[in-house]
């Protein structure tokens, strides 16, 4: 791997409201009833060979996690919430859908391997290689898919997300890599 990036100051960005670095940490709160995304403003990240990695801390809310893709195109958002339930989303300019995670056709499944409830740091990852994504959490291959509608570049980022109220979402130790 190669373009480390370890320092969230060097590529997301401050927002006046909701994302924001403060207490050690970027901190991204939720809007009312809706997801925050804070995207990297600074990278341009080839999509189709990339790693991703961050911790995240749930301190309230439901949900945080990770995001690729284009922001005027196709997308992905790896949620997971505070009880160690994740998916995966697909959203493209007009649509979202989930990627359903197993066989039942569940569209979230449940990580054994995620420290539940609030204030317990765990790692996000994503790898992407050609068509190919592999979700990861606390460094563990939790889902695997593909995709044949990748842009060939994009940006990458972090979201808090919850459905009755407000979410607080701390990150910390973003890394990115490119591929070769």
């Amino acid at each position: 791997m190669t373009g480390g990036c370890c320092h969230l100051a060097a590529f997301l960005i401050e927002e006046e409201v909701y994302c924001t670095f403060g207490s050690g940490s970027y901190r991204v709160t939720t809007q009312p009833n809706a997801p925050t995304e804070c995207l990297a403003q600074k990278a341009s990240v080839p999509l189709q060979s990339f790693a991703f990695e961050i911790q995240m801390t749930i301190t309230s809310g439901y949900s945080g996690g990770l995001l690729f893709g284009s922001m005027q195109g196709v997308r992905y958002r790896f949620y997971v919430d505070h009880n160690g339930y994740y998916t995966l989303f697909h959203h493209t300019p007009t649509q979202g859908e989930p990627i359903v995670c197993d066989t039942s056709a569940n569209i979230v499944c449940l990580s054994s391997v995620f420290k539940t409830g609030y204030d317990q740091t765990n790692t996000l990852g994503v790898i992407v290689q050609g068509s190919q994504i592999d979700l990861y959490i606390n460094q563990n291959l939790v889902f695997h898919t593909s995709s044949n509608d990748l842009p060939n570049s994009g940006t990458v980022g972090v979201l808090a997300v919850n459905y009755n109220g407000g979410s607080v979402v701390a990150f910390n130790d973003a890394k990115l890599w490119v591929l070769s």
